[in-house]
């Protein structure tokens, strides 16, 4: 956090222990607060899975949860 000024591209995925590129809101992480840390500091953004299903229920949560 100490060069969060810098802060301008996130690489935005999630994880459960060592499982990892999860779709989002599927594991551990806050990725409401990765979300609005991006959003705060405006920030752009790839979302992270290991497949294209993956990456379409990232998509859809995020619209349904009002992101996009």
């Amino acid at each position: 956090m100490k060069n969060i000024d810098k802060l301008c591209h996130l690489h935005i995925h999630d994880a459960i222990g060592k499982r990892n590129h999860l779709p989002l809101f599927n594991g551990e992480i806050d990725i409401h607060k990765v979300l609005e840390l991006a959003r705060k500091r405006k920030c752009t953004s790839v979302i992270e899975t290991k497949t294209v299903a993956g990456l379409k229920q990232s998509v859809g949560e995020l619209k349904k949860r009002g992101y996009v």
